[in-house]
């Protein structure tokens, strides 16, 4: 009976576990949602603000070069002979560096599907966010890349999310909903390419975003594909973010970095 009654106090703490870790998540969840807002909703630190850019349409991505050259572009023997590439990185908003200014390009349209169509908007705004231009044309026309520099966007393939030296990172992650569909063994059944990767909590990921030595607090829609314990590569949605900033040379003039999460855009600014 005693040996008995210890398998039974080991199941009943193996089964007791698991929702004492949750518990303590839902407590931890409500502590940062006293100080962690929603991004439309902005955010503040001592010298910066953090709010949305009233774009029209989906923002576009672009490609810039750096000066580095793209060795796999290279062939020995005839490399003298091709053309040199360098190798290129993505990102949304230009900076102006004649005028000071910021230029981005948008389409118009509806659903999700439909933001690489419809008319193009070459819209200009400042340091401040405000909208200084907004020029519609059905033809990809408009130079963006006059005096302009693309700002990169610093978010990797694999990006450490719960690394807290990178300028944006997951201070916490709450698990607000579980997909206990997970388990089953027969999910994806009968589809043409399997069961995809099932995320196991649906939640909010509580943001710490840094800019110049200044924390800016935000709350986004995450899932975590980990029991328990999530680690840096089980978030998704974290991955829709995109972030970038002006680099250090051109501060004394202009200021300002961008965040992008559901095709909206928005900026850090100095008050």
């Amino acid at each position: 009976m005693r040996r008995r009654t210890k398998i039974l106090i080991g199941l009943a703490v193996i089964i007791v576990i698991p929702f004492l870790i949750v518990a303590a998540n839902n407590l931890a969840s409500l502590f940062y949602t006293r100080s962690y807002k929603s991004l439309d909703q902005g955010a503040s630190s001592a010298n910066y603000e953090l709010k949305r850019v009233p774009l029209p349409g989906f923002i576009q991505s672009k490609n810039g070069n750096t000066n580095v050259v793209d060795s796999s572009s290279l062939s020995i023997g005839t490399a003298s002979q091709l053309p040199v590439n360098y190798v290129t990185y993505e990102g949304n908003v230009y900076l102006d560096t004649v005028q000071d200014v910021f230029k981005v390009e948008t389409k118009s349209g509806g659903p999700q599907n439909e933001k690489y169509r419809g008319q193009s908007h070459y819209i200009t705004f400042n340091k401040k966010g405000k909208i200084l231009s907004d020029t519609q044309t059905k033809k990809d026309s408009a130079d963006l890349a006059k005096n302009g520099l693309l700002l990169k966007d610093q978010i990797l393939p694999f990006q450490p999310w719960l690394n807290q030296s990178k300028p944006i990172y997951i201070a916490h992650f709450s698990k607000d909903e579980f997909n206990s569909h997970c388990f089953n063994p027969l999910r994806g059944w009968g589809s043409p390419t399997g069961g995809s990767v099932c995320y196991f909590w649906s939640g909010r990921g509580f943001y710490n975003l840094v800019y110049n030595k200044e924390v800016l607090k935000f709350v986004a829609a995450v899932s975590s594909g980990a029991v328990l314990f999530s680690q840096d590569d089980d978030f998704s949605g974290a991955y829709l973010l995109k972030y970038s900033e002006v680099p250090e040379r051109f501060r004394s003039r202009v200021e300002g970095a961008f965040l992008i999460s559901e095709d909206k855009l928005y900026m850090v600014s100095r008050k």
